[in-house]
């Protein structure tokens, strides 16, 4: 999904909210491998009418729906079809209720304007690194989506805990006070969550290093961006998250 945003041009918000569109429907209607894929597109569709200005077709979706092994699903107008069938389930199922999923995005959006608002704790932070802090926030933000397991926590717990570990790699102080007048959580209670971020963003490096970056990691080791996928990992015995 993280794909196919980058390939249409549509927003993280679009992306965030198709995948907890996903995750939702996901918890509610069992799903064949068959037709995981293609679901996934029909999210992402959803999501795209509800945050783009100017929503793209369901012609321009179908064809990025696959089988398991790869390959198209047939004609375009038998994907077209399919996609729509699929969003109306996806909706049935949610019973349209898309104005009341919260994305850990929306939290992230919430932690930086309150850090911002907040002239004691920009006053600590180096003016170099106010765009990478927003950056790494963001891309950790957006890896989260790849762990399953982080499913267990809440968007507003995972998006403190990306603030979090941004600051702990950017050399920042983590001051706990800070930390809770901001994000509205403790280093204690975001230390497992942010083992989990950590170990995620180290995975992502190596690839990056192997020569086979993920697509989240080739979006964020633009100049643009601030490089910030390209910020080496923690170590494991960093004592910071240490258990």
């Amino acid at each position: 999904m993280i794909a196919l945003t980058e390939q249409l041009g549509l927003t993280n918000d679009t992306l965030f909210l198709g995948v907890a569109v996903l995750d939702r429907y996901l918890s509610v209607a069992p799903v064949s491998i068959a037709l995981l894929q293609p679901i996934s597109v029909a999210c992402l569709w959803i999501a795209s009418k509800y945050e783009e200005l100017c929503s793209l077709t369901a012609a321009v979706f179908a064809p990025y729906m696959l089988s398991p092994d790869g390959q198209s699903l047939g004609n375009e107008s038998h994907a077209v079809q399919l996609l729509v069938k699929l969003e109306i389930g996806v909706l049935q199922a949610l019973e349209y209720r898309l104005a009341s999923i919260l994305t850990t995005k929306s939290f992230k959006h919430r932690i930086i304007q309150r850090l911002w608002s907040d002239e004691a704790a920009v006053a600590k932070l180096p003016h170099h690194k106010h765009q990478q802090l927003y950056s790494l926030t963001s891309y950790l933000t957006e890896v989260s989506l790849l762990e399953y397991q982080l499913l267990r926590w809440p968007p507003s717990m995972l998006a403190a805990a990306a603030y979090a570990v941004a600051q702990i790699l950017l050399g920042l102080h983590l001051d706990d006070e800070s930390l809770v007048h901001v994000t509205g959580f403790g280093y204690e209670q975001l230390r497992v969550v942010m083992q989990f971020l950590c170990s995620l963003h180290s995975t992502l490096y190596q690839a990056l290093a192997g020569g086979v970056p993920y697509s989240v990691t080739k979006k964020y080791c633009s100049t643009k961006l601030g490089c910030v996928a390209a910020v080496p990992p923690l170590t494991p015995q960093d004592p910071r998250l240490a258990a």
